[in-house]
């Protein structure tokens, strides 16, 4: 039932979305006509050379435009207002949005030793992920090795060779990954028994 109300709603929103994008259309292209006919006026040679008469036709015309100007702002305006309120609902009904939203208020409850200590677990749950990548790296080239599977499996073997090619960028990536992860944790640390 929610379901179907949630789906009707945005439906809704969608065709009150789309009316206003057309009425913004619209109004731009009236505001365009209005721009037009004034300057055309003066292509024609439909001006009068008594300045009063320019002046009567100047003011006509920039009541018009600011008109058809105030119009078009407001229908912007109206869909702006249309586009964030979808955007505020998506992401309100966001179970992502809201933890990371979440996340963001208890970090922000944090002190500093305390966010030092989320940094830690943090980097090392990191390092030991880069860690068992490596291992994966290596045991699978054993395994490999250990079960002759080139051999076995001709169709499998460009993949296995070219897995082998990648492996040593995946460890020299990795560790590399893991120099920064530890370099970086030094620093944190540094700076927090400095500023602790």
């Amino acid at each position: 039932m929610q379901e179907q109300l949630a789906s009707n709603n945005c439906e809704e929103e969608n065709r009150l979305i789309s009316k206003k994008l057309m009425e913004l259309n619209n109004d731009l292209n009236q505001l365009n006509g209005v721009q037009k006919d004034y300057f055309d006026r003066f292509d024609k040679g439909n001006i009068s050379p008594d300045s009063q008469t320019s002046l009567d036709l100047y003011n006509n015309h920039k009541e018009k435009y600011d008109a058809a100007f105030s119009k078009v702002n407001d229908t912007a305006n109206e869909v702006i207002k249309l586009f964030d309120k979808t955007k505020d609902k998506f992401m309100d009904d966001n179970l992502i949005f809201n933890l990371i939203n979440d996340f963001n208020e208890y970090l922000g409850s944090l002190t500093v030793m305390e966010i030092c200590l989320v940094i830690n677990i943090s980097s090392c749950v990191f390092i030991l992920t880069c860690i068992i990548s490596i291992l994966f790296a290596f045991s699978g080239n054993y395994l490999i090795d250990k079960f002759t599977l080139e051999q076995k499996l001709p169709k499998l073997s460009k993949i296995i060779q070219l897995r082998v090619r990648f492996q040593r960028y995946y460890i020299v990536i990795n560790s590399v990954f893991i120099i920064l992860a530890i370099i970086s944790l030094i620093f944190i640390n540094t700076i927090t028994l400095i500023n602790g």
